[in-house]
């Protein structure tokens, strides 16, 4: 690890630009996941990043690297396309039909067209930096020592050459106006008579410095207008320096990174700054008072660039580790890639007693298991004959229960992925799966209208309960083991949610749910309480006396699965709205709503141990939202 600090700190000090230049975004706003530490979204690129940058509609992702830049659809997680040629600056132009890139090394800039790849112009004898200007019709790249070219987009001219002074970083800003240029540059001081670092600004029209910005400590790279045209910000070591862009006053100094920063941008309404650093992290920061309001870690090397979502809701973070991370701009959070490889919808989600494993089941009828922490597909177990429709876990993580269309209930041996036992006895299809707590018994739901009871280890059917007049869809054992309850109904009677004695199958409890048909049954942490969900709404029942406690309200579609957070603070619904809601559990309030998915969403599961939650959605994925820290805080 020591030889990539020390090539970092050559690379930042020797012409200090191989990181340079991010364009100022315009902007776009979020849906809020707050939490301590969120992962929204890793992308895992091909070479370490240089630089990034959004596209205007936040849709895709430029990345420089050492090979080329690769354009990343940031909703599918997945690399469009790769331009070739080395590219240590990138930048959209402002309409979003061109990607400008500058080659370090090779002394151009190539303009690509972003939609078809084509090369669309090649400009020579540039710098390091590349940034459009606003207005999309001139491009200026900055060299060594403060020196700035000016280029018409369209047509490849050279437009300017504004001189710079002194060795410094090679970072341009344009103004919002598109008629000043930033730079970091030195300048004289006429006092003592030496040079002094800053940042210049020149109008680049008539080619003439307008203002020098002194105050900084060394040379000034990383230069960023804030949109709003106030200010301009540039990186001095490990701290942030915020300038006013026209009275040329140092307003504020942010210190807090632990090495050199790397890369600095404006978020699109101009209240805050992110920065990026050695040390691995980013930091976002309130210009104006100069607190540091979140700091950003899972990197596990250099943090090169940093990027605001064009509506402000996210920060895109690169490092040499080499992945690109997208971060939730007000929480924190990290919304993982979608876990990619079922070809049917993806009907149930579950994780494994220690958090490390996902299993789904899907309509392609397979069980796919992942590496929780790195999205790795580790096994495929493939169901013979039907879809699945649910998974389940056993306590000690080492089998699979899964309930099929074909009426049946298979164990499986996660390793070496082995089918140990098909369970059969229902009649109609098994809609829902559950361990009991201590693993020596399976409850299993069906749509003929029994609940069945499995002895884990021979497969012996030990009892059906039966009661219900329609189909079950949902099955879930109390954290004691004594209890389970159901929840089903067939859309126009009989909606309800049901308990019963686990040894006996007798009937203890009917919950009268507003719902039709009650899709998903869950027990809180301490099974004081049970949650359900079903029609649009989902509500929570004492369980003891079968009293409502309260109707959380908020989805406009089927609600498919209710799960409570681990420490029984949170309950999370998912639904046919393509949404997923996250309660207080106490209160009843609706947190936050979480979207992203497009597909009915059929089933939502909670990390054990992490306070991550799983999504398993028709649109073939499995996604991840949370919380990554073991014993943090849930959403």
């Amino acid at each position: 690890m020591k030889r990539f600090v020390t090539w970092c700190c050559w690379l930042l000090t020797v012409g200090g630009t191989l990181l340079v230049g991010l364009q100022a975004p315009v902007a776009r706003a979020a849906d809020s996941c707050s939490v301590e530490t969120w992962e929204l979204l890793r992308l895992v690129s091909h070479s370490a990043t240089l630089q990034l940058a959004y596209s205007p509609d936040s849709r895709r992702i430029a990345v420089g690297t050492s090979v080329g830049v690769e354009v990343w659809n940031e909703d599918q997680g997945q690399v469009e396309r790769v331009l070739t040629g080395p590219a240590n600056s990138v930048a959209w132009s402002p309409d979003g039909t061109r990607i400008a890139a500058s080659g370090r090394f090779d002394a151009t800039i190539k303009v690509w067209d972003a939609d078809s790849g084509a090369l669309l112009r090649t400009l020579t004898d540039t710098g390091s930096s590349v940034a459009w200007s606003p207005d999309g019709r001139r491009i200026a790249s900055g060299f060594g020592g403060g020196t700035i070219k000016v280029w018409d987009a369209d047509s490849g001219a050279l437009l300017r050459f504004l001189p710079g002074t002194a060795g410094s970083g090679s970072s341009v800003a344009w103004s919002p106006d598109s008629t000043r240029i930033a730079t970091g540059d030195f300048d004289l001081d006429p006092l003592f008579e030496i040079l002094v670092p800053g940042i210049r600004v020149w109008d680049w029209e008539s080619g003439t410095p307008v203002r020098f910005l002194p105050g900084a400590m060394g040379s000034v790279g990383f230069v960023a207008w804030s949109p709003d045209g106030t200010r301009i910000s540039g990186a001095d070591a490990r701290s942030i320096k915020v300038w006013d862009a026209n009275s040329g006053a140092l307003r504020r100094t942010l210190t807090g990174h632990t090495d050199s920063v790397t890369s600095v941008a404006w978020s699109p309404d101009s209240t805050r700054i992110a920065s990026s650093s050695a040390d691995r992290s980013v930091k976002v920061w309130d210009p104006d008072s100069g607190a540091l309001l979140l700091t950003l870690t899972g990197h596990t090397d250099v943090v090169t660039s940093v990027a605001w979502s064009p509506d402000g809701t996210r920060i895109a973070s690169g490092s040499w580790d080499p992945s690109i991370k997208v971060w939730d701009a007000e929480s924190g959070a990290l919304l993982r890639t979608p876990l990619t490889g079922h070809r049917g919808g993806v009907t149930s989600v579950a994780f494994s007693a220690d958090g490390t494993r996902i299993a789904s089941g899907s309509f392609d009828r397979s069980i796919k298991i992942w590496d929780a922490e790195s999205a790795a597909l580790l096994h495929t177990l493939t169901e013979p004959t039907e879809s699945v429709n649910s998974v389940a876990w056993s306590p000690d993580g080492t089998r699979i229960a899964s309930g099929s269309s074909d009426s049946s209930v298979k164990v499986w041996d996660v390793e070496p992925e082995a089918l140990l036992r098909t369970l059969t006895g229902h009649s109609r299809p098994v809609f829902s799966v559950a361990w009991s707590p201590d693993g020596t018994r399976i409850a299993s739901g069906s749509l003929d209208a029994t609940i069945k009871v499995w002895d884990a280890e021979s497969g012996v059917l030990l009892r059906t309960i039966t009661g219900n007049s329609s189909g079950v869809y949902s099955v879930a054992w109390s954290p004691d083991g004594t209890r389970i309850a159901s929840g089903g109904g067939t859309g126009s009677s009989d909606g309800s949610v049901k308990v019963w004695d686990a040894e006996s199958g007798a009937l203890l409890l009917t919950l009268p749910t507003q719902a039709n048909t009650v899709g998903s049954v869950a027990w809180s942490p301490n099974g004081s309480r049970i949650a359900s969900g079903g029609g649009i709404i989902v509500e929570l029942w004492d369980a003891e006396s079968g009293a409502l406690l309260r109707t959380l309200t908020g989805h406009t579609n089927f609600v498919r699965s209710v799960a409570w957070s681990p420490d029984g603070t949170r309950i999370a619904s998912s639904a046919q709205d393509w949404n997923i809601n996250v309660w207080d559990a106490e209160s009843g309030a609706l947190l936050r709503t979480l979207t992203g998915h497009v597909g009915y969403v059929k089933s939502v599961a909670w990390s054990p141990v992490s306070c991550v939650l799983a999504s398993a959605s028709d649109d073939l994925t499995v996604r991840l939202w949370g919380n990554t820290v073991p014993g943090g805080s849930c959403l």
